[in-house]
């Protein structure tokens, strides 16, 4: 749950209206890069509040434009939980907070799983959702740039309430002024004052941020700077309040390397434990044509779709979620034959209400060869990689679930080409068949993805490693 507090500055700054009032100094920092790939692995420290003496444990991988940040908890696998070590706050800690939990920026959303253990249900927030603002993975480059971490709901970054606030930080009036190597930005607005020294000596990096209310100081973070590959990069932040002489959080980077051959050199949902059926809550989610809808969608393996397609997916053409997601939604209220039992019955009165309001039956209608370059394609990936038992299981399923993606989709795409030549609409007809070849080439990339995930990565490449045992 700590990972909730990782906001720090980006949440605010997501929105380019407001990085557009910020001096170029400050600009910089924002939005410079480190690295094409990178892993972080690094501590959070609580000296104060109800989870004074707490330590978790964070990795965080990037590639390209995707972060994921990886929450292991504390020793015993425990997480920040609001109600501290009160009788209330250890019950949160049992039964609801134990595990890994990622969050991933990802296409313009921040995408999130809570126990990588049960991952049924998630969320993939927009990054422009002013509702319900995403928390954002922690961005070290410029994470000296915030006073203060707060563990839970950030709107508030800078000492700016992303709702309340802008109008005035909007309006701010800046100035600087030098002192040697360090170069000190103030900005001023509705009796507040946020500071940032600047180490010139450090590649411009911050070093101190500061907010004041009137002439109060209010919080306030110091950053100390290692060169790590040639590079200035944070070892240590420390959050203060008020006047208090010991700080309130402390980050500490235990290890952090950049571009190295066993990075990950891509980063997708499937990594952070998003299954096949993984239910999402997407607060911008299309409503559906029928009334009823909760703001969620799903993943189906490359795309988020909505709920009404899912049911689509699984009851006509039946395509079954990932197994996992059956197993854990199964039990121990029933046994997954039980279960699904349950499906095959609700999917049984879905076939025959489809039948009688459309006159059709896709699931009898089969598109493809009973073996086809797929077939071959996986048939040739077991052999080379010596795969057996389970692991073979698991790549028919996968192959199965991907010639079944591939029939609807062509299904979906013949029907849109027929409507566009019957209304005579020729430039519609080359649309519909290039983003056929477009999503079938991402379900085929996809089942590429699942098959290399049952192969050690050792055995993917010469120059892979293991990730790096978690930091303590």
């Amino acid at each position: 749950m700590a990972a909730l507090g990782t906001a720090l500055i980006l949440l605010l700054l997501g929105a380019g209206d407001l990085r557009e009032h910020l001096p170029p100094q400050l600009q910089q920092v924002i939005e410079s890069r480190q690295a094409k790939t990178s892993q972080v692995e690094w501590t959070l420290r609580w000296l104060g509040g109800p989870e004074e003496d707490m330590a978790e444990r964070y990795i965080t991988r990037s590639a390209v434009d995707v972060v994921w940040e990886s929450s292991l908890g504390d020793k015993g696998g425990f997480h920040y939980s609001p109600s501290g070590r009160s009788e209330e706050g250890q019950r949160v800690r049992k039964e609801e907070a134990r595990g890994t939990s990622n969050r991933m920026l990802y296409e313009g959303r921040v995408w999130y799983v809570a126990d990588v253990e049960r991952p049924t249900t998630g969320s993939a927030v927009s990054l422009d959702d002013v509702m319900v603002p995403p928390t954002r993975p922690l961005d070290f480059t410029s994470a000296g740039v915030a006073p203060y971490w707060l563990p839970f709901f950030h709107r508030t970054v800078l000492g700016v309430d992303a709702q309340n606030d802008y109008k005035h930080f909007a309006s701010a009036a800046f100035s600087s002024v030098r002192n040697g190597g360090i170069e000190t930005i103030v900005a001023e607005f509705d009796g507040r004052r946020l500071e940032w020294d600047l180490d010139h000596s450090r590649g411009g990096q911050p070093v101190r941020a500061t907010y004041y209310q009137g002439d109060k100081l209010v919080y306030e973070s110091l950053t100390e700077l290692t060169q790590t590959d040639g590079r200035w990069f944070p070892s240590r932040i420390e959050f203060y309040q008020l006047d208090e002489a010991a700080p309130r959080h402390v980050i500490e980077v235990q290890r952090a390397t950049f571009d190295e051959p066993w990075h990950m050199q891509e980063i997708r949902p499937e990594d952070i434990g998003v299954l096949w059926g993984t239910q999402l809550l997407v607060p911008d989610a299309p409503r559906p044509t029928h009334d009823w809808y909760d703001g969620c969608m799903r993943w189906d393996g490359s795309r988020l779709i909505s709920g009404e397609e899912y049911g689509i997916l699984r009851d006509i053409y039946g395509i079954d979620p990932d197994p996992r997601i059956t197993k854990m939604l199964a039990e121990p209220q029933m046994s997954v034959e039980e279960y699904q039992e349950l499906i095959e019955r609700g999917r049984a009165a879905a076939r025959e209400k489809y039948y009688q309001d459309h006159g059709q039956a896709p699931w009898l209608v089969q598109r493809w060869k009973e073996r086809d370059e797929w077939d071959v394609y996986v048939e040739e990936f077991i052999k080379k990689h010596a795969i057996d038992g389970a692991r073979v299981d698991r790549a028919k399923y996968l192959l199965r679930r991907a010639k079944q993606l591939r029939d609807y989709q062509k299904g979906k795409t013949d029907d849109r080409i027929t409507q566009a030549r019957r209304a005579n609409e020729y430039a519609k007809v080359a649309h519909f068949q290039e983003a056929g070849e477009k999503r079938t080439q991402a379900i085929f990339d996809q089942l590429v993805r699942g098959l290399e995930a049952l192969v050690p990565k050792e055995d993917r490449k010469a120059d892979a490693r293991p990730d790096a045992e978690p930091p303590e």
